[in-house]
Parts: structure tokens; C-alpha cells; sequence
């Protein structure tokens, strides 16, 4: 594409539709700073909110799995024997074996109902009713009476997490009586039948803590294994429970379990802030371009129409030359200077210079009256010939100044008619004599160049102009000579 063309198409000189353009984006930014602190605002309200109502059912989840495990023991409490019984001496009688056999067909009973069941009871002479895996003997070690005893601390029940063994597992202990206690365990992957759908889901991790406030378990889907500390970004935010803690980078609720454990509910505003933004990006893209779209539209009609009507800037009083009755001089100048800055966007326009051939041996030879009457004559011709809106003026008694326009028609054809009327003119020149009807014909030599192709401002297109007028009063008959003919076409 010529460049020309591209100059004009991007060129921003009219005022009016830059003050529109410049609103249009102010209103824009005004309304995407709303929608972005309305949207955060909402995006943390729904954080909060769903971080409460996740955590208070995690809490119930979790509090129902274990209970599983503690209800069961009520079956041995329920046979006021089984909870009396324990043996009394390192051999157990046939007695004592048959009623460890009973309370151990009591517990498996109870195993049915549970997916999976590790229950037993630990006597203080190291015999055991039930089923107490390998893996919990493993943890509990030889004396695994003893060890229950410190776990329990003096309470009637305590949990406990092995979280260092082989497998990690949760314990949950209970006296029974002084001899004997309830034990019942699981494998603490067993808590994905809770959790497993919440992985990735709305952003939302879930995170079980023992009571030295180590992983038992978490949804999150970063390295962290059981065991580790919590994140530091998750307890340096939550310290009391119930709570919901709102940060910006996180929305967290922590509660307290029976168990002693700690369940923390926690939405990273990362994931949430990233759709938020794509939402936000796309509204935004579509906001932009409809509001430039329309202001542009608002402009260009809003201009045109007081362009319409104040297309001719006022001139001072003076500034009006007494023989042609056109603009002289130094105000010529600010007027076509005001037109440009008013000119419509893509338009095209006539800057032309037109000089009287040996004006100076007219007057010398024919006297001022003579050469006065071809000014007014070639005065009068410009006049007739240019529009209302077109700028014609003189710069001294022998220079003309034309600011033409050629904006109605499109970028593309606006040239070839500027072309054609500017030569269309030049035949009209042929008629102009010195000293009447058979006075010698005058000759009339015409430089011109295109607004904005050949210049942004009054000197630049002065300049280009009185180089094609240059070149045009050399040749011996009246031509139009186009500046940078090789680029514009001209002749």
C-alpha cells in the first residue's frame, strides 16, 4: 500500500474526534476499574463463603469416619462380661480362650460394617482378642500394652497417628478396664474415599493435622507427603478456629475435631485469579473495542456535522486584501493553519500556489492600473472556480494561495479528481489577458502538492508547493506542476 495512503489513514488531526476517542477510553477504564473490584470483591465473598462450607463439611466427613472406629468398642460395653473379662495369667485357661474367642467373633461382627477394619483388644499380660494387625504391633513395639497406656495419657481415649511407619496409619485407643483396651486402626490413605473427589476443585485444598500439627493428609497437589509441617502460607494466616481468614493470596477455615486433629479448608486465590482474569481479559478486549468503536463513530458525526457548519474559521477584521477582496498575507496563513487542525481524519486536500508570469515587467511596462486589473482578473478566476470551503488567498500582488478540498470522494480516487480539476483550471488560464479582450494573453504558472502526503504544516506544504511552481514557471505555456510527481502522479 502507498505510503501516502497509509499516512493519511492514521494521521490524527481532527480534534474533535480525539477529545471522543480520548473519552471513550476514560469511560472505559472508569467501567473496567468497577467491574475488576466488583468482580474481586465477589470472587472473595464466594472464596469465603465456600471456604466455610467446605470446612464445616469436611469437619462432619472426617468426625463420621472415625466414629466408625470409636462406636465400635460399644459392642464389647454391651456384654457387661467382655468388658469385665480380661485373662489373668500368662497361660490363659480354656475359659479365658474361649471368651477371647467370643469378643474376637464379637469384633469381627462390627468389621462388616466398616470397608476396612483393623479392631482388637490389648490385654496387660500381651494376650489380644480380635484382629490387631502386623502393622499396628509394628508401631505399638513389644510391650504394646505399655505403649497404649502412654498414648492414652490418662485419658479413657486418645488417637493416634503413626505417621512414620511403613504404611501411616490413624490408632484410636480406649479403656475398657484397667487391663484391657480397645484399639481399632486404619490406613490413612483411607480418607480419600472422603477427599478424593475435592482435588483441584475450585481451587480448594483440604489439610488434616496431627496434634504435633503434621500432615495426617492433604488434598493439595504439590509435593507435600504425610508427615511434613503444614504450609507455612496456610498457619502463618489461620490461628483460631471456626474463623474464615481472607489473605490475598488465600481464603482458610480451620476446625477442631474431636479426634484433637485440625482440618483446615483453604481456596488459593492463584487458580480462582487466573479464570478471573481470562474473564476479566475477554470482557475487557470486547469493552474496548466496542466503546472505541462507538466514540470513534460519535466523532466522526458530532465533527462532521460542526465542521459542517463552522468548516471556515472566523478570520480577524483587516485581514481581507482591498483589490481582490481575498485573505492577505500573514492570515492566509492562520486560516489554512486552522483548517488542517480541523480537517477530518482520511481526508484529502489541494495545497496550490498560483503566480502571474513576469508580473514585475507588467507593472514596469503597463503601469500598476494594468497589472492591478490581471490580479483582480485571476482573483475573480479562483474565486468562481474553488468552493465555498476552500481556502483562496493572496500572499503578495502576484502569489495566490489555494487550500482546496477533495475529502468526499475516498482516499483512492481523491487524487486522480484533484488531478484532473487542477488541470481542468489550467485551460481557464489560457483565456486571461493584459489590457482587455485583445490584451496579451497573461501567462500563469501553478505549483501544487496534497495535505497530509506532502507536508503536516503550513511551511512543509509551502515548501513542496513553491517547488512545483518552481519548475512551472519555467515552461512556456500554463501547467499545473505536482510536487514529487513521480510518487503522486501528476504531471
Amino acid at each position: 500500500m502507498d505510503h501516502s495512503i497509509i499516512k493519511r489513514m492514521v494521521s490524527m488531526r481532527n480534534m474533535l474526534l480525539l477529545v471522543y476517542t480520548l473519552l471513550g477510553l476514560a469511560l472505559f477504564g472508569i467501567a473496567c476499574v468497577y467491574f475488576i473490584s466488583s468482580n474481586n470483591t465477589a470472587l472473595n465473598r464466594q472464596s469465603v463463603s465456600f471456604t466455610a462450607g467446605s470446612s464445616s463439611q469436611s469437619h462432619r466427613s472426617v468426625e463420621s469416619f472415625c466414629a466408625q472406629y470409636e462406636n465400635a468398642s460399644s459392642i464389647i460395653y454391651a456384654h457387661p462380661d467382655a468388658e469385665k473379662f480380661y485373662p489373668r495369667g500368662t497361660e490363659p485357661t480354656a475359659e479365658e480362650i474361649e471368651k477371647i474367642s467370643e469378643i474376637t467373633k464379637m469384633l469381627s461382627s462390627s468389621t462388616y460394617l466398616i470397608d476396612y477394619a483393623d479392631m482388637g483388644v490389648l490385654y496387660s499380660n500381651d494376650m489380644s482378642a480380635g484382629l490387631v494387625s502386623d502393622g499396628l504391633r509394628d508401631c505399638l513395639g513389644q510391650d504394646e500394652f505399655a505403649k497404649a497406656e502412654e498414648f492414652l495419657g490418662g485419658q479413657e481415649e486418645a488417637w493416634k497417628c503413626f505417621l512414620d511407619a511403613e504404611v501411616p496409619r490413624a490408632c484410636f485407643f480406649k479403656r475398657i478396664n484397667q487391663n484391657a483396651l480397645y484399639v481399632a486402626s486404619f490406613y490413612i490413605s483411607s480418607l480419600d474415599t472422603i477427599f478424593g473427589d475435592l482435588h483441584g476443585t475450585a481451587g480448594l485444598a483440604v489439610y488434616i493435622t496431627d496434634t504435633d500439627n503434621r500432615l495426617i493428609y492433604n488434598t493439595d497437589t504439590d509435593d507435600r507427603s504425610i508427615g511434613d509441617e503444614l504450609p507455612e502460607k496456610v498457619s502463618s494466616v489461620v490461628s483460631k478456629p471456626g474463623a474464615v481468614v481472607s489473605a490475598s493470596e488465600l481464603s482458610a477455615c480451620m476446625l477442631e475435631l474431636d479426634t484433637g486433629w485440625k482440618i483446615y479448608s483453604v481456596i488459593y486465590h492463584e487458580g480462582s485469579a487466573n479464570r478471573n482474569r481470562m474473564t476479566t481479559l475477554n470482557f475487557v478486549l470486547i469493552l474496548t473495542v466496542s466503546i472505541i468503536v462507538v466514540f470513534i463513530v460519535i466523532g466522526v458525526i458530532v465533527s462532521a456535522v460542526y465542521l459542517s457548519t463552522t468548516r471556515t474559521p472566523a478570520i480577524a477584521s483587516g485581514g481581507t486584501d482591498e483589490l481582490t477582496g481575498l485573505i492577505s498575507g500573514y492570515y492566509c496563513e492562520e486560516h489554512i493553519s486552522d483548517v488542517m487542525e480541523s480537517a477530518l481524519i482520511g481526508g484529502t486536500w489541494a495545497f496550490v500556489l498560483v503566480k502571474i508570469k513576469d508580473y514585475e515587467l507588467i507593472r514596469s511596462r503597463l503601469g500598476d492600473e494594468f497589472a492591478d486589473s490581471a490580479v483582480k482578473s485571476l482573483a475573480d478566476l479562483l474565486k468562481d472556480f474553488f468552493e465555498n470551503n476552500s481556502v483562496v488567498g493572496v500572499n503578495d500582488k502576484s502569489e495566490f494561495l489555494i487550500f482546496a478540498d477533495y475529502s468526499d470522494y475516498d482516499i483512492f480516487k481523491a487524487h486522480d479528481f484533484l488531478h484532473t480539476q487542477l488541470d481542468k483550471l489550467c485551460t481557464q488560464f489560457d483565456k486571461l489577458t493584459v489590457g482587455g479582450e485583445e490584451g496579451t494573453l497573461l501567462g500563469v504558472g501553478m505549483g501544487a502538492c496534497i495535505y497530509p502526503d506532502d507536508g503536516g504544516t503550513f511551511d512543509e506544504l509551502y515548501f513542496s508547493a513553491s517547488e512545483a511552481l518552481e519548475l512551472s514557471m519555467e515552461e512556456d505555456t500554463n501547467v499545473c506542476v505536482f510536487y514529487n510527481q513521480s510518487r503522486t502522479g501528476g504531471r
